[in-house]
């Protein structure tokens, strides 16, 4: 599975605006049967706004973008986005190892993205599908990607959250649990970057359709 991050940053004033046209734009995919999501970042820059989008194959993903050239629809929301954002649209794409496991809809997702040394690539990817695989069978709900076609290679968490308590609780459990302190020092010697990011969750992903698998929010 893979997911592309349509990251939009509104110009002063223009938020709400901006955040209306991606709520109805999301909901009206989600109607053509598209995994569609919203979010925003509770941190960091403000007006914001991130657009998921899930797709099994990246030949579906190709045959989207097709679409798109020839969706007046679509034509008219980007240029009405465009006036109102305050720079480029940003796209990210992550292949999905770990998808997340099927449950009730996040209300807040907490990235963590690691950026690994050069050469250090497949020891991250190992270490990080080796622990959050274990902690999906714990009942932890998260998802991990790796970032498709970037300037270095990088691993995405994605922990999927019911309320900002349940991220308090998280915390405090980190602090203590051996497993979890054991793996941040196996990653350490082959980490350059570490970055965290925590985002609500406006519009969820529904549910995909292959069975067991459930679309991870990507904010």
């Amino acid at each position: 599975m893979y997911s592309q991050r349509i990251i939009q940053t509104a110009a002063v004033g223009k938020a709400p605006e901006l955040r209306e046209l991606n709520l109805a734009q999301v909901k009206a995919r989600q109607a053509q049967g598209t995994r569609a999501s919203l979010s925003t970042p509770v941190t960091g820059v403000s007006g914001r706004l991130v657009v998921g989008l899930n797709f099994d194959t990246l030949g579906d993903l190709q045959a989207f973008r097709e679409r798109n050239a020839s969706d007046n629809a679509l034509q008219q929301y980007v240029a009405r986005i465009s006036a109102l954002m305050a720079s480029p649209v940003e796209t990210e794409l992550w292949e999905l190892f770990l998808p997340a496991q099927p449950g009730s809809a996040p209300a807040y997702v907490q990235a963590v993205t690691w950026t690994a040394a050069v050469g250090k690539g497949p020891d991250l990817r190992a270490a990080v599908l080796e622990h959050f695989t274990k902690r999906q069978e714990e009942g932890f709900h998260c998802a991990v990607a790796e970032q498709v076609a970037s300037d270095a290679f990088r691993m995405r968490l994605n922990i999927l959250l019911g309320s900002l308590s349940d991220l308090e609780t998280q915390r405090e459990h980190n602090r203590s649990d051996k497993a979890f302190l054991d793996f941040g020092r196996h990653i350490a010697p082959v980490l350059v970057a570490t970055t965290v990011e925590l985002s609500e969750v406006i519009v969820p992903f529904q549910p995909a359709a292959t069975p067991g698998l459930a679309g991870a929010a990507t904010r």
